[in-house]
């Protein structure tokens, strides 16, 4: 492997180790937030749903291929140098303790922003319910007056209301909790990238390669997953202010002091609650989306052919001076 792939690997490690030591610090000095955080979104209702989430499962394997692979691939170099037993096993726990650390945050992300989505989904199911129960009583009755239907309304758009702002609330503290890990975690991803890809034009085997390749595969695999979730939760909640907004255009205001009117105002105000977006700004740079995956892998790309340029040009320059210092030599 080149001088040029060394340092861009040194460069690469050092941003991966810089976004691995400021995950330890922020989490330790936030645990026991942390860990009521992890209780809270765990305790919320998810019925309806699928109780254990897919996608961090996915990346944990993914990531743990990775690591694998890289680890062989290091202890592969240090057998060519000799390196003593101990200095291979001590290498290798760093990897994996360092890429984990560094992948915890959005792992962390992904499971609790699920749990949320789901969440939505069965207060979307729950506001459903409510609705055709009160269109139920509305057809069986002629003189809906300010008992029976209304009151079970009034009694499951309070329960739906509560809950909301529960879920915004949560989903508040996560924004809080994981907005600095992620950012830190998006960047060693967007370098890691870069690095893998560029180290496609200097390895020579095909394991090599299949590593630099599958080290790809997770970078791009975690990012747009982080945005998939991200998006499926904005899309649940914009579920339930839809839903909101079909039930409140289909009542008309009653006079004032009636439980038709006390069950209109609630609707109208959980249908503002509701429409405020719940999105996770990273320290104010950009919002976690899916929209936001494309962007981040161009501009990853560009980066490595800017650098491509400037090593193809430093190769060639090379080749051509070989032919000069040959020559010189046998004069």
């Amino acid at each position: 492997m080149g001088s040029a792939a060394w340092v861009c690997e040194i460069t690469v490690s050092v941003l991966s180790l810089l976004a691995c030591v400021l995950t330890l610090l922020w989490f330790k000095w936030r645990w026991l937030s942390l860990r009521k955080l992890m209780k809270a979104c765990s305790d919320v209702d998810c019925e309806g749903s699928e109780a254990v989430s897919r996608w961090p499962i996915f990346l944990a394997v993914i990531k743990a291929v990775e690591v694998l692979l890289n680890t062989l691939w290091y202890i592969e170099e240090l057998l060519l140098i000799a390196a003593p037993t101990w200095l291979e096993v001590a290498f290798a726990l760093t990897i994996w303790y360092h890429c984990l650390t560094a992948s915890f945050p959005i792992l962390l992300y992904v499971s609790l922003a699920d749990l949320l989505a789901q969440h939505a989904t069965s207060l979307n199911a729950s506001l459903g319910r409510a609705i055709s129960e009160d269109r139920e009583f509305l057809e069986g009755k002629e003189d809906f007056g300010s008992m029976g239907g209304t009151e079970v309304a009034d009694e499951a758009v309070e329960a739906v209301a509560q809950e909301w702002r529960h879920l915004d609330r949560l989903h508040h503290r996560v924004e809080e909790m994981l907005s600095v890990p992620l950012l830190a975690s998006a960047a060693d991803m967007c370098g890691t990238l870069v690095g893998s890809a560029f180290f496609l034009s200097e390895l020579d085997s095909v394991y090599h390669a299949v590593s630099a390749g599958i080290m790809m595969v997770s970078c791009i695999s975690f990012l747009h997953v982080q945005g998939h979730v991200s998006d499926a939760l904005q899309q649940q909640t914009l579920a339930v202010h839809k839903r909101v907004n079909q039930y409140l255009a289909s009542k008309r205001l009653p006079p004032t002091g009636t439980l038709d009117h006390l069950l209109v105002t609630q609707v109208a105000q959980l249908s503002v609650e509701a429409g405020e977006p719940l999105e996770v700004s990273l320290v104010g740079l950009y919002t976690l989306s899916r929209s936001n995956f494309l962007p981040a892998v161009g501009a990853t790309v560009a980066h490595l052919v800017i650098l491509l340029q400037f090593y193809l040009a430093n190769v060639s320059s090379n080749r051509h001076s070989l032919p000069l210092n040959s020559t010189d030599c046998n004069a």
